[in-house]
């Protein structure tokens, strides 16, 4: 009675069962090893701890005691591969810039590199480190390029053996050049420091790709992150694995990001997956109900009120920079090709407006019903070519061509009247 029909167990649920393959568990296997083993490079404890009794890089304030703690922690431990875990808003960024002082202290500039999953990320470590950073897919492409560069470097070293001078000569030698910035661009050198960011988003199998390249040149891995967060989309988990094969693996406790006390307690509560943190945010009117149109309305109204001064002062320099652009093209045809005030005109490129979002002044017109019409208009030295004008719509429905060999804008007019109902 407790079989089903193909004589599975009604104790075990249909499609429960987790499958993996042999090269994953190898994968994770040589990530495990790198991590327990102590043979990478490592700064004195003496480096350690006078950077970290000073105020790092980039910062008006020194490291908290959790956030020393574990940049003394990490860079003396000497293991191949270490990891820092945090939740949102400890501090791991300000945690980072220590670490890179300690890091740079002993090894020199240049030995810090980052990485991180995505793009958006690598550029905020960037930001936020002041390290040269790049997409982990990217690292690991060039990488796979590294062979052939090497073969090429050696076929022009025998061509420029046998090569008399001769233009031919110059490009041959501007080649090996190029080629040799390349290689060192792409490359690991022994005692250098890489920082993977936001790691729990980062598959294994990229994990020890990246985690080989750096054992092989003799330099470290730290993998920053939160196991918590976000999974990536290959197959994943060697984070959360990392962290949770040691007993001393340097964490981030202490939340700083909240404004008010009780946050800091339930963001924590929440990210541990305690049901009754959702008590917390009931109880101080942070959780709001209706249907999808009312909540939707609440939340844009919640944001602007929230960045309204930020916006503003964006709107400000969106408007001034339109007039400028605006005042430097000659002529501006109307759609009825006649000539236009320019004072009517306001100039926009579509990155800008992509970028800012409901921050772009033209957000707050579109939400007030105002309809565009559109006409692309080429800006070269000293005229301007016309296209004929898109057909009256909503802004942002889709983007338009650019044209010209120089900077192609989109010329936008307000117009005065606006749609029934909408303000």
């Amino acid at each position: 009675m407790f079989q089903r029909a193909d004589g599975t167990s009604r104790f075990r649920p249909r499609g429960s069962e987790i499958y993996t393959t042999q090269d994953l568990l190898d994968a994770e296997a040589r990530l495990l090893d790198a991590s327990r083993a102590v043979v990478g490079p490592s700064v004195s404890p003496i480096v350690a701890a006078d950077v970290c009794s000073r105020i790092p890089s980039g910062t008006d304030h020194r490291l908290s005691a959790d956030q020393a703690a574990a940049v003394q922690q990490i860079v003396v431990s000497g293991r191949v591969v270490d990891v820092l875990v945090g939740a949102a808003g400890t501090g791991k960024s300000t945690a980072m810039r220590g670490l890179r002082d300690a890091w740079e202290r002993e090894y020199g500039p240049g030995s810090v590199v980052g990485l991180a999953p995505s793009a958006a990320a690598a550029e905020v470590l960037s930001d936020v480190v002041g390290i040269a950073t790049e997409n982990t897919a990217k690292w690991l492409t060039e990488a796979r390029r590294q062979p052939q560069r090497l073969a090429e470097i050696d076929q022009l070293r025998a061509e420029l053996y046998r090569a008399s001078p001769s233009l031919r000569t110059r490009s041959l030698l501007h080649r090996a050049r190029t080629i040799t910035d390349e290689v060192q661009r792409w490359s690991l050198r022994s005692g250098q420091l890489v920082i993977v960011d936001e790691a729990s988003m980062a598959g294994t199998f990229e994990l020890d790709a990246l985690t080989e390249q750096a054992r092989t040149a003799g330099a470290k891995v730290l993998m920053v992150g939160d196991w918590a967060q976000l999974s990536p989309v290959s197959a994943g988990g060697a984070f959360h694995l990392l962290a949770k094969d040691r007993d001393d693996a340097a964490q981030l406790h202490d939340v700083r990001r909240f404004r008010h006390e009780w946050e800091r307690a339930a963001s924590v509560d929440l990210r541990d997956g305690r049901a009754d943190a959702a008590d917390t945010y009931f109880e101080h009117g942070r959780v709001e109900g209706g249907d999808r149109e009312s909540m939707l309305d609440l939340l844009y109204e919640a944001w602007r009120d929230d960045t309204s001064a930020d916006a503003w002062g964006r709107r400000g320099r969106f408007e001034r920079d339109a007039q400028n652009t605006a005042a430097a093209i000659p002529i501006l045809r109307g759609p009825d090709h006649s000539a236009a005030p320019r004072a009517r005109w306001t100039a926009v490129t579509h990155r800008t407006a992509r970028r800012h979002g409901p921050a772009h002044p033209a957000y707050g017109l579109l939400r007030s019903g105002h309809r565009f019409l559109e006409v692309s208009a080429i800006a070269v030295r000293k005229s301007s070519v016309v296209r004929k004008p898109a057909p009256a719509r909503r802004a942002g429905a889709r983007s338009v061509k650019r044209w010209g060999p120089r900077t192609a804008l989109e010329i936008c007019e307000w117009r005065s009247t606006r749609e029934p109902g909408l303000d």
